[in-house]
């Protein structure tokens, strides 16, 4: 699709009107849908709770959820002949690094502003690094290939931009209404606490021991320490450690803070919950919470149960549930979103901002369309930032 000048001004313009990366969207979710706060079962549940329906329409809807077990089977079979090639020899990390520096390279309209990415891509991948510097034409046909509603997963790169932009902006947010600390759970390749550091705000990465070492590394050989100041790195297995052990504790910290428990702190999230078994998703945000004192917060995505548990049918989500599958990294809960709200509730969190997919898209890529066949950013995905009360 060829895009005027005047449209790409235009969705740079409604992007710079706000600070970066952040949406101009309702920040309480009271403001946005009544029907987002509607009494449901709770997210991890494996379906969604019964409304007064009649037997005959859950008769229905189990033969719908029957023949679309039966469809996704048929088309895993056949998309794995050409995709298993593909997907599987390069860690989810190491492309998603990838992913987040195209649409820079690209020079594509309201592109996330992540200048270290690369830096992080040359060293650990030359090649890759090289093919991005000199053959952009290879980019755009991996791009088509990959989010092309014939075989890949439409939007899903857009996505990643997306998801990168709206963290940064949630970061920047939170420092402005005065968070001091900002906690980066399973940090891999993530570059905030280098770009956006501020005066007086520390910065925590907690990742699994091999890991966060192997960071630390890359980060000494590639980000010079006179220009680029260092968090403190937490080397900690949370599958074995509760993450209050791992801030409070001295035994995994390699670096100059000292997390306080009683400083308001931002927790992300990124791209960690449907990698988890529902039960973990619920310890990971109660484990939080033992740490974050009230008005923390916590941002996070998640995909929704429906499309997770093949209740309804995503384009596309079959492609991204066996590219993941296939690296050995398989996608393992959802959440339902009109239930976040009340999911989240229990455990000393109140929802604050989930915006709508479109919602989003329309915000950061006003100048693309959306459609059902291709749209901007997959819809099964959601932002949403919680706060500690």
């Amino acid at each position: 699709m060829t895009i005027s000048p005047s449209a790409k001004a235009a969705g740079l313009q409604m992007y710079n009107n706000t600070a970066a990366g952040e949406l101009a969207l309702p920040r309480d979710v009271d403001a946005v849908s009544s029907a987002s706060a509607a009494t449901t079962c709770s997210s991890t549940c494996s379906s969604t709770c019964s409304s007064g329906s009649s037997t005959s329409s859950n008769n229905v809807g189990g033969k719908r959820s029957l023949k679309l077990a039966k469809l996704r089977r048929k088309i895993s079979n056949v998309q794995q002949l050409w995709l298993y090639p593909f997907t599987h020899y390069k860690p989810t990390n190491q492309v998603m690094l990838c992913y987040r520096t195209l649409f820079q390279d690209l020079q594509e309209p309201g592109s996330n502003e992540d200048y270290l990415a690369a830096k992080f891509r040359d060293e650990l991948m030359p090649l890759r690094g090289w093919v991005h510097h000199h053959l952009p034409s290879l980019l755009h046909i991996n791009k088509a290939f990959i989010q092309g509603p014939a075989f890949g997963c439409p939007g899903i790169m857009t996505y990643l931009d997306a998801r990168t932009r709206w963290l940064d902006g949630e970061v920047q947010r939170a420092i402005r209404e005065g968070v001091t600390q900002v906690v980066v759970v399973a940090a891999g390749y993530d570059t905030r606490a280098y770009r956006l550091s501020a005066p007086g705000v520390s910065y925590f990465e907690i990742d699994l021991p091999e890991a966060s070492e192997s960071k630390r590394k890359l980060v000494e050989k590639t980000l010079p320490a006179d220009q680029f100041p260092r968090p403190t790195y937490i080397a900690a297995d949370l599958s074995r450690v509760s993450l209050s052990d791992a801030l409070l504790g001295a035994n995994c910290r390699n670096g100059p803070g000292l997390f306080d428990p009683a400083a308001r702190t931002l927790f992300t999230v990124e791209g960690l919950v449907y990698y988890l078994p529902p039960a973990a998703v619920t310890r990971l945000f109660e484990s939080i919470r033992q740490v974050a004192s009230p008005g923390s917060r916590v941002a996070f995505d998640f995909l929704h149960q429906d499309v997770f548990s093949g209740r309804k049918w995503a384009p596309g989500y079959e492609t991204l549930r066996l590219t993941v599958k296939n690296k050995g990294e398989p996608k393992r809960s959802g959440l339902d979103p009109a239930g976040v709200r009340d999911y989240l509730g229990p455990m000393g969190w109140r929802l604050s901002y989930m915006p709508k997919p479109k919602e989003v898209a329309a915000a950061m890529y006003p100048h693309r369309k959306w459609s059902k066949i291709n749209p901007v950013i997959p819809p099964f995905y959601n932002f949403a930032v919680a706060e500690a009360v």
